[in-house]
């Protein structure tokens, strides 16, 4: 490992590791929880499955959002020459295995038995998944950063014919100068993620709720449709701030 890849490592050790904590805590707190409670008839018809629920969504939204910024940031180094990808790209698909493999490795031990032909399927899915919207990710934030790059070649090779140099701002990564500043290339990319896990969301949503609850009702389903829509959205937004201020803190400490 050479001292580029691991000055990398060390500016998103941090993300990781609070990305590797919240995995630890779905994984092996939350989750658990929440199947006792699930299957509990003094708990499973009360508010508690329902925050529990909520917040391993959360939480699995945000760990995902932190492996995003620091993918951004990675793409990022590669296509300024100061670091490689092999490890760069290694570090957040570990993660991606680590959570997946501890997901079925704690339902296994609370259901005292794996089902080789359905569980193994189901974890290596939702693993290729994850690994999708980081390729996905990072294929933009390359494109992004190649144009970005080759703008700024431009624009300082074009200031050394003028008498006074003015480069556009703009072409700053960072700060990224507001919280929606699409002309930046890391927004870009981590907006992205943000767009491409909560259309995930709403997706699954919309498949339970034509093909296994079925049409509401009453006016009350009708308002918990809603209601399960709106959250879906809110989740995407707090995984894009995560996103966002990950990214801050990695692109400061550069």
């Amino acid at each position: 490992m050479t001292n580029k890849t691991k000055s990398i490592l060390s500016l998103q050790f941090p993300i990781y590791l609070i990305s590797l904590l919240l995995i630890i805590l779905t994984s092996c707190v939350l989750s658990p929880i929440y199947m006792q409670v699930g299957n509990d008839v003094v708990f499973m018809y009360t508010i508690v499955p329902i925050v529990l629920n909520y917040a391993i969504l959360l939480f699995e939204t945000m760990y995902l959002a932190l492996v995003l910024a620091c993918v951004s940031h990675s793409v990022y180094a590669i296509n300024k020459g100061t670091t490689k990808t092999v490890p760069s790209i290694v570090y957040p698909l570990a993660l991606v295995f680590i959570k997946h493999t501890l997901n079925l490795l704690v339902s296994s031990i609370i259901d005292s038995y794996i089902d080789v032909t359905f569980d193994l399927p189901v974890t290596i899915m939702l693993m290729g998944v994850d690994a999708l919207i980081i390729a996905l990710v990072w294929v933009v934030a390359d494109r992004k950063f190649k144009r970005h790059c080759e703008r700024e070649k431009k624009l300082l090779k074009a200031s050394k014919y003028l008498d006074t140099v003015d480069i556009d701002e703009s072409i700053a990564i960072y700060p990224f100068r507001g919280f929606f500043n699409f002309k930046n290339p890391v927004i870009i990319a981590i907006f992205t993620g943000a767009a491409i896990i909560t259309a995930s969301m709403l997706m699954q949503r919309v498949y339970a709720d034509l093909f296994i609850l079925g049409a509401p009702e009453t006016v009350f389903e009708i308002g918990e449709i809603v209601l399960s829509y709106l959250f879906d959205i809110l989740l995407g937004f707090a995984g894009y701030a995560t996103s966002y201020f990950a990214a801050s803190y990695i692109f400061t400490r550069s």
